[in-house]
């Protein structure tokens, strides 16, 4: 089984980061190969450019920058983790303007109501993970329903979500055994 997984914050070991590396690390005990690791606060790219080649003839994102070999992970990747803090109320930019470029893996005619199969990414499994510093775990619950709609269009076959609140920037909060508990049961329960 193959893990790709994108970090959506700027900061290095912040909340989100050491949850999908706890994740990672389970999965790795049990044999999952979890070297695909991209930081895209660290890379360097260009978000989407609407210039609709991915679906006029190529049927992938021409651009060619550091995104490149993350965008090739996460095609044949079995599960996709999505690691990101919450920042101004939604994912971080970073993580965002890499996601936009997913839109590469939809098939030119994915709108067609005869298509049933809209991407060429279908029967992923994928993990959310958001940290943030508000505590009330309903505050932006709106963020994974969202991610959650679009990736299950994209012909995901499941997803998951491990949040963690009342995080501050300030100060990496450890783990809680809840996260832990949550994120080595889904490892098991998917290797």
């Amino acid at each position: 089984m193959k893990i790709v997984t994108w970090l959506g914050s700027p900061r290095t070991n912040g909340n989100s980061e050491n949850i999908a590396r706890f994740f990672l690390n389970a999965a790795a005990e049990r044999g999952a190969d979890t070297g695909a690791v991209y930081s895209c606060g660290k890379l360097s790219f260009k978000g989407c450019l609407g210039c609709m080649a991915c679906k006029h003839g190529e049927e992938r994102c021409i651009i060619q920058d550091e995104l490149t070999p993350a965008l090739a992970d996460y095609e044949t990747a079995d599960v996709v983790v999505l690691a990101s803090p919450v920042y101004c109320c939604d994912i971080s930019g970073q993580l965002k303007l890499a996601f936009d470029r997913t839109y590469g893996f939809f098939k030119p005619d994915y709108l067609s109501p005869e298509q049933k199969n809209p991407s060429r990414i279908a029967g992923k499994k994928a993990l959310m993970i958001l940290a943030q510093g508000n505590p009330d775990e309903t505050r932006f619950s709106d963020i994974a329903a969202r991610f959650e709609w679009m990736l299950k269009f994209m012909g995901f076959q499941d997803f998951r979500l491990i949040m963690s609140c009342g995080n501050g920037p300030e100060s990496i909060n450890p783990l809680s055994e809840a996260v832990r508990e949550q994120a080595r049961k889904l490892a098991e329960e998917w290797v």
